[in-house]
């Protein structure tokens, strides 16, 4: 009995250091990760995957050992498809470039004080033409032995990828005298410019879907007429102006 006693006395001891000691947590979030699996679900929809083609995470590490740490960070590949790539950014601290290599540690030393925290900040791109799943471990440690860890998986699904128009418009006549005429497809407003030979923007405007414009008083010689929206890319026509 008093051997049972002493037994559950150390897995109480033990379990009450394994908590205290090092919190992990997204930024913004109180639930503590330390040990556990964070789970991200996206497809091409995310406003992230659209604008940066890239999922970023804000991981927050809590120092509660009772003394100052001072920390390397190390991220490991658990199963990841071999065409992702990711990168890690400490802060306050440095960013590092992709690395390919299965695990890989920060080459840099962080002090955190006791009480404080640090953040953890990684990108990762998967394959955007492919399903996929990346599950990745975060050590915090020193360069002899890890205190704790926690597991981010990326599940990348293809989903319903949002359609885009793609821009068609004309003008005419072409070569132009006064004045030339441009239609677009749709009713979207969209932006005009004309830029001469020379880089300069010598006209801005936006319109919904057709447009007479004066060139009466441009020079003769070769312009560009470019249009674009929020929604569509840039298009390009060339005009020749001759009066």
């Amino acid at each position: 009995m008093k051997k049972a006693l002493q037994l559950l006395t150390l897995f109480l001891f033990f379990t009450f250091l394994s908590f205290s000691q090092v919190k992990f947590n997204i930024a913004n979030t109180s639930t503590d990760l330390s040990g556990l699996v964070y789970t991200i679900n996206v497809d091409p929809s995310h406003p992230e995957i659209q604008i940066a083609e890239q999922i970023a995470l804000q991981i927050q590490v809590h120092n509660n050992t009772g003394s100052s740490k001072s920390w390397i960070f190390t991220r490991r590949k658990l199963s990841v498809p071999s065409d992702w790539t990711d990168k890690t950014c400490i802060i306050p601290g440095n960013c590092y470039l992709e690395d390919s290599k299965d695990i890989w540690s920060t080459p840099d030393t962080y002090i955190v004080a006791d009480g404080d925290s640090i953040i953890l900040n990684p990108d990762f791109k998967p394959n955007l033409t492919s399903v996929g799943t990346g599950r990745y471990r975060f050590y915090v440690g020193d360069r002899n032995h890890y205190d704790d860890s926690m597991d981010v998986q990326i599940n990348f699904t293809l989903g319903l990828r949002p359609i885009k128009s793609v821009p068609t418009f004309s003008i005419s006549p072409n070569p132009a005298i006064d004045y030339f005429s441009i239609a677009t497809n749709g009713n979207e407003n969209i932006n005009v410019k004309i830029i001469d030979i020379l880089g300069n923007n010598v006209y801005n405007e936006t319109i919904s879907s057709n447009k007479k414009i004066d060139i009466s008083d441009f020079k003769n010689g070769v312009y560009f007429v470019t249009v674009q929206s929020s929604e569509i890319r840039i298009t390009n026509r060339k005009l020749v102006i001759r009066h």
